[in-house]
């Protein structure tokens, strides 16, 4: 039994009539009353920003669909997003702010409105975009079984927050409108995602400390990934720590980068296992752990350190690709049983670079190109690069010769590879090429 129908509140869901006041006022009088569960049923409601309150569950019905009105005078600010200059301020359609206890349950919809194709640099010259669901500063969060559609901007981003399960989530987003990030974990705590399925126009899953807040102990299990940008990304905003991060039997699929990890403003980026994943990818470094500053005269330390890969099937063009800095190289990193299944015809490496990320960022322009370098596996300024089963391959079972050599190692110390298979190298491609090494052995 619900406590609160918000038909009761005088909400029409005829997809005509403004709802904001009646589900608004469902959700305050349950929360007055100490909490209980607000059942949206079947029909579309209408609404500019709802505030979520504490001890209220929001329950979605079959059929039901809560949709953001396109009146953009029904959406206070509710922030500024950060790196921009100006500061742009931040619209939400579903806000919580420092509640505790609030669940979103059932198995109705939320829609963005964000159906029209946007993109860069288009998308700077657009003064409002509505995020859809918004936890800062909360605990006790619970999201399960919605689905969320055509998120105009970010679509569940969780900020400052600890104690959060979000499950079972469909995310159906415009893979031609870019800032549509799936799941969003900025400076949060203690937070499991599992089991769901997000199609994205930008990151599906992304890790981030804006703010300096460490973003901890975070489980993602069981999901199912398809993105326009990156499918699994760390960073780029990292003012605070990312550590102890597990994410395991997952697939990612006709994404555009599969797994980066971009450390661009401190961090440390430490203690983090990926098991069990399955990756396709389809960009020229599609799995990528990259140490760049921001600003490349910055002095700011940085850290990257305790990275475990485990069972990992990549297939695509490109190729693997990390780099740390000589003053601060990435520290223990361990591959098992790694297969780069390799797609497409001979590429030209000569004038690739690296993916850096993000536009809000100075790189060093004399820095030496390691992107460039005719290898699948690619890795400058690590102490302690462990490797064990790495499978190099063709994946057209009629082209067996890889046009390109095995691994490039460069600033190398201490480590090893072991049991490395792979099919047969043009001629005149060494396997392998180790420039300044030390205490690092090919077994």
């Amino acid at each position: 039994m619900y406590d609160y129908n918000v038909k009761q509140f005088g909400a029409a869901g005829d997809g005509e009539t403004l709802d904001q006041y009646a589900l608004q006022q469902a959700i305050d009088t349950c929360s007055e009353a100490g909490g209980g569960t607000v059942y949206v049923p079947r029909g579309t409601y209408v609404t500019g920003t709802l505030m979520l309150k504490s001890n209220v569950h929001l329950h979605l019905g079959m059929q039901a669909v809560i949709r953001a009105s396109s009146d953009m005078s029904l959406y206070p600010p509710v922030g500024y997003e950060a790196y921009t200059n100006p500061p742009r301020a931040t619209y939400i359609l579903l806000l919580a702010r420092e509640v505790s206890n609030c669940r979103i349950t059932g198995e109705g919809e939320i829609n963005g409105g964000g159906t029209e194709d946007l993109w860069f640099p288009e998308n700077r010259l657009v003064p409002m975009r509505i995020g859809t669901l918004l936890f800062t500063g909360c605990s006790g969060v619970r999201v399960d079984g919605i689905t969320i559609r055509h998120s105009d901007s970010w679509t569940l981003h969780v900020q400052q927050s600890e104690d959060v399960m979000i499950s079972r989530v469909a995310i159906r987003n415009n893979r031609n409108r870019i800032n549509t990030d799936g799941i969003g974990i900025d400076g949060s705590r203690n937070v499991q995602i599992s089991d769901c399925n997000i199609e994205s126009g930008d990151d599906s899953i992304v890790f981030k400390s804006i703010d300096g807040f460490a973003c901890e102990n975070v489980t993602v299990s069981g999901c199912v990934l398809r993105s326009r940008c990156q499918a699994i990304k760390f960073g780029t905003e990292s003012e605070g720590p990312i550590r102890n991060v597990t994410i395991a039997n997952c697939v990612v699929h006709d994404s555009t980068i599969g797994l980066s990890l971009y450390l661009k403003d401190g961090g440390p980026y430490e203690n983090l296992v990926f098991s069990n994943l399955i990756i396709h990818a389809a960009f020229k470094f599609p799995f990528l752990i990259d140490i760049t500053p921001r600003y490349y005269q910055s002095s700011k330390p940085v850290s990257i350190r305790n990275i475990v890969f485990d069972n990992i099937i990549l297939t695509g063009p490109g190729r693997i690709f990390i780099e740390g800095t000589a003053e601060h190289p990435i520290e223990n990193i361990t591959f098992n049983n790694f297969t780069s299944c390799i797609t497409g015809e001979e590429a030209d490496f000569s004038q690739m670079t690296k993916a850096t990320g993000t536009s809000r960022c100075d790189a060093d322009p004399d820095a030496f190109n390691y992107a460039a370098q005719p290898y699948q596996f690619v890795a400058a300024h690590v102490r302690g690069l462990y490797m064990n089963g790495m499978t190099f391959r063709k994946d057209k079972p009629d082209v067996a010769i890889l046009d390109r050599g095995l691994l490039y190692l460069s600033h190398i110390e201490d480590g090893y590879a072991r049991n490395i298979y792979h099919n047969p190298l043009q001629s005149g491609i060494a396997p392998v090429q180790q420039d300044h090494c030390r205490n690092w052995r090919l077994e």
